[in-house]
């Protein structure tokens, strides 16, 4: 396999993902900076918060870092493959050639859609027998704002990097390993990131966290059926809407 035999490509793999951990820790830090000490880094703030401009660049940045950054490393040299990342063709792809070829992937299609429903309803089942529990305890049931805006550009945004950091490894160590590594990077992120800890005293923010995780869990067991991404967006998005939950990513 080509992916295999160029050192350089092995190399690259492994840079990207490391400038792109390098890029979250970074920011995580800048904006702990921004928020935490007096003076005048919190005059700064304030304007920044009040710049009508504001929520358009950080989109902005979000986009680029977490659709750009795993787009130019797969279309770059080939640092990265669609079969690393999950990019399974549509039935309708023209990249299929033939009629028997069709009929197979609709059928994988169909499979991998019945592993993600079956997948998604436990994730969801789950989280609606903690929320009852939660009721139980605390006589009150958490807040859900359903966008489905927004959980599409939070699911597309999660996704993608989730796919980003498991794809070297699952190039490396093969799919059953490969798949739960990609969490490596993503621990190294949390726990170099100030804010992470302030969020687990925050019952509200380490609530999300939790849910975050269960998607990862959800995400990470449809990719080892599947190996297919669209799937995995797919559940993404649906339990997001549902749970009327977005990410925790920093404004």
């Amino acid at each position: 396999m080509t992916w295999l035999s160029n050192p350089t490509a092995l190399q690259e793999r492994w840079l990207w993902l490391g400038g792109s951990v390098v890029l979250a820790i970074l920011a995580a830090g800048v904006n702990w900076l921004l928020h935490s000490p007096p003076g005048k880094l919190v005059v700064w703030q304030q304007r920044w918060q009040r710049w009508p401009g504001r929520p358009w660049v950080q989109e902005l940045v979000r986009l680029v870092y977490y659709l750009g950054l795993p787009a130019s490393a797969l279309l770059w040299r080939g640092a990265l493959t669609e079969r690393g990342l999950g990019l399974q063709p549509f039935p309708w792809s023209p990249t299929i050639i033939s009629a028997a070829h069709t009929v197979i992937n609709w059928t994988d299609w169909v499979r991998d859609l019945g592993w993600t429903g079956g997948i998604a309803l436990a994730a969801a089942l789950i989280v609606f027998l903690s929320q009852r529990q939660v009721i139980r305890l605390r006589h009150t049931s958490p807040a859900r704002h359903r966008d489905i805006g927004v959980a599409f550009r939070a699911a597309a945004y999660q996704e993608s990097h989730w796919a980003f950091y498991r794809a070297p490894f699952v190039l490396l160590w093969g799919t059953a390993l490969g798949s739960w590594a990609g969490i490596l990077p993503l621990l190294v992120e949390n726990i170099l990131n100030p804010l992470f800890w302030e969020e687990l005293s925050s019952a509200k923010r380490g609530y999300n966290l939790w849910l975050n995780g269960i998607l990862f869990i959800a995400s990470t067991l449809i990719y080892l059926q599947t190996q297919n991404i669209w799937c995995a967006l797919l559940a993404d998005i649906a339990l997001r809407w549902l749970w009327g939950y977005k990410s925790t990513a920093p404004e």
